[in-house]
């Protein structure tokens, strides 16, 4: 069976790894996802425990957007399609002749298209980037995909020492450890996947009795959340609680001042954050110390091979000018919903 894995644009690639780790499918890259064969077993295990995932669709329909049509077995019920709400998208559905409602259909199709290419498949997952334990958010806007990427991108595994020094309210510390002990990130959402309503004669208790199996009672480095914000660390606790892997996090109030004194010399692997950000309001004379500040501190503690990985909207060139002693790894623009977002990677 054959799927397409919808991310934000600018991390097809990081999805296409993480499906190939999971399910051992090695995937087509698209604008804006990863079309990817396997099992409905497979498919089902991408649409469980992927984090850098958006939406997945069970193809039934692809080609030039002129030749849209559904098979006529999945036409015997009611059925709806949803998709980018585009004039183009609208006129295509209409062209469909099938029994069509907007809620509770038999079938829930969705649309994608890019250019003049089409995907069309059952709906398995409906919008996925949210995540459920993102409850005290605060300021924070970084999606659960997001985090899950620039953690990768700065090389964490479950091996290794990672630190978030500016938590905000834990979305990266939150994914790094849900990906260290293999917790499927829509855990307590099993009732509610829309592809248990579809596939009804699967058997869902066994398919979740054996992806549940690989969660770990524990990892062998450590994920830890920092912050000089008290307000911070505390939501970050309760997101943690909520996403059931607090015990798998340290917290700490600490400033960005004192990170050599609470950990040895050359003793973290990856420094992972979204940092303080540049602002037209925010004084570039303590920007820039601060940001110095960040790569002093992160020299001292950072392993020879370790890595640092920044995402943010804005300040980006501000910050590899003050990398003083890095150099830019690896550097990219993503889009999270219709903003752009700016990944940096530095290593010594």
């Amino acid at each position: 069976m054959k799927a397409l894995a919808i991310t934000f644009p600018g991390l097809t690639d990081v999805c296409s790894a993480e499906i190939k780790e999971l399910i051992g499918a090695s995937g087509k890259e698209t604008t804006e996802g990863v079309v990817f064969e396997g099992e409905l077993k497979d498919i089902f295990a991408v649409c469980y425990i992927a984090q850098s995932v958006n939406r997945v669709i069970l193809l039934v329909s692809e080609g030039k957007i002129p030749e849209l049509s559904i098979p006529p077995e999945y036409l015997k019920g009611t059925i709806s399609i949803s998709g980018k709400t585009t004039t183009k998208a609208n006129e295509l559905a209409e062209n469909i002749k099938a029994n069509k409602v907007y809620k509770n259909a038999d079938v829930p199709f969705y649309l994608h298209f890019e250019d003049e290419y089409y995907w069309l498949g059952i709906d398995l997952t409906d919008d996925i980037s949210k995540r459920d334990y993102r409850i005290f958010v605060g300021s924070e806007t970084l999606k659960g995909g997001t985090a899950f990427a620039v953690m990768k991108l700065a090389g964490f595994d479950s091996k290794k020492k990672l630190i978030d020094p500016n938590c905000r309210a834990g979305s990266i510390a939150i994914e790094a450890a849900l990906y260290a002990m293999k917790f499927p990130v829509r855990h307590y959402f099993k009732d509610k996947m829309p592809f248990t309503k579809v596939f009804k004669e699967f058997d869902f208790e066994k398919f979740y009795t054996e992806q549940d199996k690989s969660i770990k009672e524990s990892i062998p480095g450590s994920v830890i959340a920092l912050s000089d914000q008290f307000p911070s660390v505390q939501a970050t606790r309760k997101n943690a609680k909520i996403a059931g892997i607090v015990k798998a996090i340290d917290f700490s109030r600490t400033s960005v001042d004192w990170l050599d004194f609470k950990f040895e010399k050359n003793s973290i692997d990856c420094i992972v954050s979204q940092p303080v950000e540049m602002t037209k309001n925010f004084p570039p004379a303590k920007f820039s110390k601060l940001s110095s500040l960040f790569f002093e501190r992160a020299k001292t503690i950072l392993k020879k091979n370790g890595k640092i990985g920044l995402v943010l909207r804005q300040g980006a060139e501000e910050y590899k000018a003050a990398a003083k002693g890095f150099t830019v790894e690896h550097e990219r623009t993503i889009m999270q919903g219709k903003e752009e977002w700016k990944i940096l990677i530095f290593s010594e």
